[in-house]
């Protein structure tokens, strides 16, 4: 009995096709034996060990350039593992997660951990004092729209509220550009110089007194236009 042709085809599928599956075989075991290798290390990050959050992230960030990384989407890992760290309240994590959603690649911005999950981290960050994460929340909500940016403003309010003079010149800033709703009423934004000012940062010392200036103008503006109301009505 002869064979057909799809006979014959059959026949060089079978012989051709594991000589050419196996290196691409051989590519992903290669790959995924780098997983197996970190499964402990995977399990303690999710139970908390910071430790082996910042390790996992900084090896995914590693190996995250060039064309196999972006296949392997290890700059999503790092997020992930870096997010765990996060969560369990480290500094250093946060910051590192930062980097690797602002500076990596794109797919890490679309990645598994969501990104309001990002943004209250880094309100967390914020508001507890840490003025690193205070400034990767003003970088954020400069990029990522509204609803970050009025986070970011009361995250701001309140860290100055405690203390941060950084946080009150960056409220002041957020004023000073109309966002997150505010609406630069000098009345608002003076204290907030004042408080940066006595850290003498940047040029909120100058910049409380041309709000100081202005507010001065208003008044005298306010009290003629009282003035000229109440002579029309002699």
């Amino acid at each position: 009995m002869g064979y057909g042709a799809s006979d014959r085809l059959l026949g060089k599928i079978l012989f051709w096709g594991p000589i050419y599956l196996f290196p691409f075989a051989l590519l992903v075991f290669a790959f995924s034996s780098c997983d197996i290798r970190k499964r402990s290390e995977k399990r303690a990050c999710r139970n908390g060990d910071v430790k082996a959050c910042l390790a996992l992230g900084a090896y995914y960030e590693d190996k995250a350039p060039g064309l196999i990384g972006f296949l392997m989407s290890y700059n999503q890992d790092a997020m992930t593992y870096l997010d765990y760290g996060c969560k369990a309240k480290s500094v250093e994590a946060c910051e590192q997660m930062y980097n690797v959603f602002a500076h990596g690649a794109d797919q890490a911005k679309n990645g598994r951990v969501p990104l309001n999950d990002t943004a209250d981290e880094l309100i967390w960050g914020c508001s507890a004092g840490h003025d690193s994460l205070c400034e990767d929340l003003f970088d954020m909500s400069d990029h990522y729209g509204d609803w970050v940016e009025r986070r970011a403003a009361t995250a701001f309010e309140k860290a100055c509220d405690a203390g941060n003079a950084m946080a009150c010149f960056r409220l002041a800033r957020m004023h000073q550009n109309n966002r997150a709703g505010l609406k630069n009423f000098v009345d608002d934004v003076i204290p907030l110089l004042d408080k940066a000012c006595t850290a003498n940062l940047y040029d909120s010392c100058k910049a409380a007194q041309i709000y100081r200036n202005r507010k001065a103008q208003l008044e005298v503006k306010a009290g003629s236009a009282a003035d000229e109301g109440s002579g029309a009505t002699r």
